[in-house]
């Protein structure tokens, strides 16, 4: 009896810590976990950029460093993960802001938070940042799956392989769009939107990964592996 109740004490203890902000004293912050196929990797950053990188396994792993003037400072930032059966969320927290779900900017920092992202191939991505470019990398051509990759201010770059075959969706509020490669159009051409698609996908099955790109303030670049 006397074991029993000291493990129900000690989980008491630790279970609060499970969803308390993580990082907020230390300069990096680390996240790794197994995710099935076809799930959703969403990124939340405030202010600094996202790099993204496809990996072999399924394992996605998650690295943030806060470049920060002093010590002092790093502690006005922290960050939050969220897991559900679709995927898994990670968020940049600022001052009094504590889950991905807080709306509150009133603490925004002055921070840059660098991420950096490995991500199996297959594996859909939502990546936005308010300020930073986005630097992705992919080295396979998935069959399916949207990639959404935004920032208010900063240049998207998008390295895909030379076989890729998707649809784009791109807008950006300020900014020029540069491809290498040959982009299809469909519908309207506008100056600042433009839906296309790159290669051949099987468009009438509805297969082919779809990119959505936004930028306030930026260029997009697609670039070839």
């Amino acid at each position: 009896m006397r074991r029993t109740a000291i493990a129900v004490m000690c989980i008491a203890l630790v279970a609060p810590r499970a969803n308390a902000q993580q990082g907020r004293d230390d300069v990096s912050f680390g996240w790794s976990k197994q995710l099935p196929a076809g799930s959703t990797i969403t990124i939340r950053n405030g202010r600094g950029p996202i790099h993204m990188r496809e990996v072999t396994g399924d394992r996605v792993e998650v690295r943030a460093t806060k470049l920060a003037r002093s010590r002092n400072s790093i502690r006005t930032v922290a960050f939050d993960v969220r897991e559900s059966d679709t995927g898994a969320s990670v968020c940049t927290l600022y001052g009094r802001e504590t889950s991905c779900r807080d709306e509150r900017t009133s603490g925004l920092s002055s921070i840059v938070v660098e991420f950096t992202v490995l991500v199996p191939s297959g594996m859909s991505a939502d990546m936005t940042t308010g300020n930073g470019g986005i630097d992705v990398r992919l080295t396979s051509n998935p069959s399916d799956g949207v990639l959404r990759f935004g920032s208010g201010s900063g240049t998207l770059r998008i390295g895909l392989p030379q076989d890729f075959n998707g649809r784009l969706d791109t807008q950006t509020g300020k900014g020029t769009l540069r491809s290498d490669f040959e982009l299809q159009v469909i519908g309207r051409l506008d100056a600042h939107h433009l839906t296309a698609t790159i290669g051949h996908p099987t468009l009438e099955h509805g297969h082919g990964p779809l990119l959505q790109l936004r930028t306030g303030k930026g260029d997009v670049e697609l670039r070839r592996n």
